[in-house]
């Protein structure tokens, strides 16, 4: 071929350019952002309103319905969930993946400007945000101080530092929470308010309309101009409570101060989280990277200006609490080890089928040269130098360096013809080149495939299957260009030319003597002896029987081809490449393998008189791994990976107060903070009352939560996994009287927090007592099926709702509005913020409420003063009544429809499929759902079920692409209907090899599976096209078969050894990560140790069922014509 040709004439431009090609890829490495997993946009949208002081059934009817309605007639929205908390309405839309989402955001805002007039008037104006995976939090840590208060170190850590995080390159986002936030507080005494006439509203207005700057315009007098304006914001604290207040009462105007009906204070607002660092009050900062930032680049940057911050405020103590970034290098160096090592491996392979370093090193040059190449065409994509990338690359090791071992060994056979090194490569290249090409292209339809897959778990191997596919073809190129270039300028022809001009002096007299005797087939068997190497006599013998030679014919035979071994011999001996120890093991090698060869020969020979029982054992071996292995196999999503990480979340009742959850977390934090039991322990970073969930507004949020995430390192540092210290922690807080869920972060994407097993019970508004009663029914089903522990449900009672019932009648005579009533409601026990203080350019809330004394109780809210009517005072219990009800915590909604889930942790050792087949099994058993209402498995599960359809879909279409790919090689409809034959062998030792290792079928493993769809595929190509050449010169069918099987026998054991060699560092899982990329390799070497020992003797056996049948149709078509 004329690439080739050029290769051999031009090394120079050859070697510059994949030195260009190394280079770029290099300077592309440098370029790509690095992550853990691929970055897949998933198109979500979140609306979020803030409408203060109303409850979950209120913000459902007048904030989330309006949106819900708006959002909902959008084009290619998948589902729109939301969540109606106290105060707060979140919708989630959800698009189809194929959905833009800057057009999806556009579309919603249009829809919640429509919205926006049908919302009430004092609810806060919706904020509209896209739910990027990608800009996750990737560092959190703690910051206390022995001599600041806590106040103090917030303070410094808003004002001064927060803004330097935000700063930095790659920095989306900075979140502070826990300490104590300064606050003007007003506490007004009820009492005293009452006495002087005065309403907590015309107290706020007072205040308000005493705190003001305005605008007194411009003055213009002759040639010059004043700005006029009026200062009236508070100075300080003192002159806020020196305030002047001047009322009228029964014809009398009295002045008094502020401070005579109110308590002013400067002090710090009511706590609404707490967060601490290994039992210490602390301020928490989180810092979210961008989306496309590297995640290790930016908390590099995070942790250098950290240093900073901590020389120029010495007095404050930082402890980071959480590091994304120390996965994620623990991680991606264990992959760069595991594919150094698996390439090392390879290599070994190689250098023991071959015993010559020159090959073995021109060999080695495929892997950096395809590998770096590959990251080009990745930067080039926009993809992450992230885990699926990098684990591509190391089980595609095997496959980069099989196209130079086949062109090695014909190159080597064309030398053995006594050709320059030169012209060998040439033509030895050029000899195999479609076949090449084919080999190469089923694994590239294989792969792609995989790239494409629908949903999101498409994206997620779109990284993966790119590289393999880009790596692949370059390794082609590398086989059509650098590695002939190279066997051309290493390979060596005078030590070799003595072997092959005597063998061919041999083989000119061995035809002359027996040309007249021997029919031609016999005459072609000989040549294939040409490759035979340090053949023992009996062995030579055993295989010129196996020709159909005679006795004489083979003693003559024998005689001749032992001077040839001799020859080769000397010549092997006198390269001063192997030592004598490195010659010894590889004549012991080359002695092993010839038994084995003979072995091999003597098997073949004996199946091919029983075929169709080889072709039943071969397709019943499938059969029995679907119906005995399969049904054992555990099936999940994803492996669960051990991060280190621990959570223990605590919910307390509806109406407990951030300070009583916190009594109990520290008593948690007691006994886990213990180095005798927990010696892994690392650091402990508690949050009281902040939000616990992976979806925004979707989680557990309010003052009765509480989370303590726990640091226990690296997996390689402990004797214990993650889940073991989870049960031991678990044992230890049986006695705490309130619900308790023990979780592992490990999930892909997103917060990692989810429960894996989710199911959903949805309905109508209307059906709720329905909907609730089936919940009950769902959860008990839940808890008492096998596997599953910390069942939880979302619908929970809330905080009691006490309602103040209006009375028209009597509001309308005393001239009160609702929309007065509530107001003062609102003020007088929530508290009103705002009125603004400034001082030194920032700003605080002042927080105008009663006095504690007034408020501590709700019957109290009965006795709260509107004002005057004919000189009396008129109160709440005067025109209304008060009446308390359970309200939920939270409502759920998915399409519009009421929406309850039961979730629940999986035992160790209880694979998600498995748990969601038998609860499945019990609920259609157990379970009668009313007309009007689904109950179907959500979250993890849902995923699981979807991404296996998938994959199906994408290994029907592997094998479909890789039919039509050798069709065209072979010209032919029928030889690749036999190579096809070898994929239920290499299926069979997939789910075997994960059976017996203890692995689930899970969306890696599957990926394996459809690996071996192109791996051995490629070993059948070889046995059939050579079996074809065979015949092709005069052979016998059954003749070609018995000499085509051991012929390629070297190399397909030693491309398959190099591919399993290569992946064995995956399989073994013993770095960060390895959890969730073991099954794969570990199917993929499955199914290759047992389609290859099965392919070698089941495609033969088929081969010659399938030509017999072509045969006989033959037969049958000849008769007709005649007829």
């Amino acid at each position: 071929m004329w690439l080739t040709d050029v290769a051999i004439k031009r090394p120079v431009f050859i070697t510059m350019f994949f030195l260009a090609l190394i280079v770029l890829g290099y300077r592309s490495v440098t370029l790509m952002p690095v992550d853990l997993y691929p970055k897949v946009d998933i198109p979500i949208i979140t609306v979020t309103t803030t409408y203060a002081g109303a409850g979950p059934e209120e913000i459902e009817t007048l904030v989330t319905k309006p949106i819900e309605d708006q959002v909902g007639t959008i084009n290619k929205i998948d589902e729109v969930m939301s969540v109606s908390r106290d105060s707060i309405s979140a919708v989630i839309v959800k698009f189809l993946l194929e959905a833009d989402l800057d057009v999806a955001a556009a579309d919603v805002r249009d829809k919640i400007d429509l919205a926006r007039p049908n919302l009430p008037d004092d609810a806060d104006d919706p904020v509209i945000s896209k739910l990027d995976f990608g800009a996750m939090p990737v560092i959190t840590m703690g910051i206390t101080s022995d001599t600041m208060d806590i106040r103090s170190v917030k303070t410094l850590v808003e004002q001064n530092i927060e803004d330097r995080f935000s700063k930095l390159s790659g920095v989306g986002n900075v979140d502070v929470t826990g300490g104590d936030t300064r606050e003007i507080q007003i506490y007004a005494d009820q009492d005293r308010l009452k006495a002087y006439g005065i309403t907590i509203e015309e107290l706020r207005q007072i205040i308000n309309m005493a705190n003001l700057n305005i605008a007194g315009g411009d003055l213009k007098h002759g040639k010059k101009e004043n700005y006029i304006k009026v200062l009236g914001e508070f100075d300080s604290v003192e002159e806020i409570k020196n305030l002047r207040i001047t009322k009228k009462k029964q014809d009398v105007n009295y002045s008094i101060k502020l401070s005579d009906i109110a308590d002013v204070i400067d002090g710090s607002a009511e706590r609404d989280a707490i967060t601490r660092l290994d039992t210490v009050d602390s301020v928490g900062v989180t810092v979210k990277k961008q989306a496309d930032a590297n995640t290790l680049k930016v908390v590099e940057l995070i942790k250098k200006e950290l240093e900073a911050v901590q020389k120029d405020y010495p007095q404050l103590k930082i402890k980071i609490s959480d590091d994304q970034s120390t996965f994620i290098k623990q991680s991606l160096e264990s992959l760069r080890e595991e594919l150094i090592v698996g390439g090392l491996l390879a290599m070994l392979v190689v250098f023991l089928f071959l015993h010559d370093f020159r090959s073995t090193v021109i060999i080695a040059f495929a892997l950096p040269t395809s590998m770096m190449s590959t990251f080009i065409i990745l930067n080039a994509a926009g993809q992450t130098l992230n885990m699926m990338s990098l684990m591509g690359l190391a089980l595609s090791t095997g496959i980069l360096i099989d196209d130079s071992i086949v062109v090695l060994e014909n190159i080597h056979r064309h030398l053995k013809m006594g050709k320059t090194p030169a012209q060998a490569a040439l033509d030895g290249r050029s000899e195999i080149g479609l076949a090449a090409i084919a080999i190469t292209l089923v694994d590239v339809v294989v792969y792609l495939p995989i790239a494409f897959m629908r949903g999101i778990v498409g994206r997620f191997f779109f990284s993966f299957g790119l590289t393999v596919a880009s790596a692949t073809l370059f390794s082609l190129l590398v086989s059509f260009t650098l590695t002939p270039m190279l066997a051309s300028l290493w390979f060596k022809q005078e030590k070799k030319k003595k072997i092959q001009e005597l063998w061919f002096e041999l083989k000119e007299e061995i035809l002359g003597k027996l040309k007249d005797i021997l029919p031609p087939d016999k005459l072609n068997s000989i040549t294939s002896l040409v490759d035979v190497k340090f053949l023992d006599e009996a062995t030579l013998q055993a295989r010129l029987k196996g020709l159909h030679f005679n006795d004489k014919e083979i003693l003559m035979l024998t005689d001749y081809l032992k001077q040839v071994k001799e020859v080769e011999y000397e010549d092997e001996k006198s390269d001063g490449l192997f030592s004598d120890t490195g010659k010894k093991l590889a004549g012991a090698f080359d002695s092993f393998y010839d038994g084995l060869d003979n072995i091999y020969r003597g098997v073949l020979g004996r199946v091919l008189k029983i075929r169709w029982l080889v072709v039943l054992i071969g397709m019943g071996s499938l059969v029995v791994a679907i119906k005995f292995i399969a049904p054992f196999l555990g099936f999940e999503f994803m492996s669960s990976t051990d991060k280190g990480i621990v959570t223990v979340k605590m919910e307390l009742p509806s109406d407990a107060n951030v300070d009583e959850t916190d009594r109990f977390i520290k008593e948690i934090e007691s006994r886990i903070n213990n180095k005798k039991d927990f010696p892994e322990l690392i650091s402990m970073f508690t949050t009281v009352g902040a939000e616990t969930g992976s979806f925004v507004g979707g989680g557990e949020q309010g003052p009765q939560y509480a989370t303590v995430t726990l640091d226990f390192g690296e997996k390689h540092t402990r004797k214990r996994d993650t889940k073991e210290i989870g049960k031991i922690i678990g044992d230890k807080l049986l006695d705490i009287p309130y619900k308790i869920i023990i979780s592992y972060p490990s999930s892909v994407g997103g917060s990692g927090t989810e429960a894996p097993v989710q199911v959903e019970i949805t309905g109508s508004k209307f059906q709720m007592d329905a909907i609730i009663e089936l919940s009950e029914k769902v959860k008990h089903i839940v808890e008492t099926t096998e596997g599953t522990q910390s069942v939880d449900t979302s619908w929970k009672d809330g905080k009691p709702e006490t309602r103040v019932v209006m009375d028209r009648m009597k509001m309308s005579s005393h001239g009160i509005s609702v929309g007065t009533i509530g107001s003062i409601i609102r003020t007088s026990i929530e508290g009103n913020t705002d009125i603004k203080y400034r001082e030194f350019g920032e700003e605080y809330d002042i927080r105008l409420r009663l006095k504690e004394k007034d408020r501590k109780d709700p019957s109290q809210i009965a006795g709260i003063y509107l004002g005057q009517v004919d000189g009396k005072p008129i109160s709440i219990k005067d025109i209304g009544t008060l009446k308390t009800l359970p309200a939920p915590n939270k409502i759920e909604h998915s399409n519009k429809q009421r929406k309850i889930v039961i979730s629940a942790e999986l035992a160790k050792g209880y694979p998600l499929g498995n748990v969601k087949r038998a609860i499945e099994e019990r609920l259609a058993k157990e379970l009668t759902v009313p007309s009007g209402i689904t109950v179907k498995f959500g979250g993890e599960g849902e995923r699981m079920v979807e991404s296996f359809q998938y994959m199906v879909e994408a290994l029907v279409l592997a094998i479909v692409l890789v039919y039509m790919v050798m069709a065209a090689l072979f010209e032919s409809y029928l030889n690749p209907f036999i190579i096809m034959f070898a994929l239920p062998q290499a299926m069979v030792g997939g789910l075997l090899a994960l059976f017996i290792t203890g692995r689930t079928l899970n969306i890696m493993s599957m990926i394996g599976i459809i690996m071996l769809v192109g791996l051995v595929g490629k070993n059948a190509i070889l046995l059939i096209d050579y079996t074809n050449t065979l015949r092709e010169r005069g052979m016998k069918r059954d003749d070609a078969i018995k000499e085509a099987g051991p012929t390629r026998l070297r190399p397909i054991l030693m491309t398959t050894i190099a591919m399993i060699f290569g992946m064995i560092p995956i399989a073994l899982g013993l770095g960060s990560g390895s959890e969730m990329r073991g099954p794969m390799s570990i199917a993929v070497i499955g199914g290759l140790l047992l389609s290859t020992l099965l392919t070698l003797l089941v495609i033969p056996v088929l081969y010659a069922q399938f030509d017999d049948l072509m045969n006989f149709l033959g037969r049958i078509k000849k008769g007709i014509l005649r007829t």
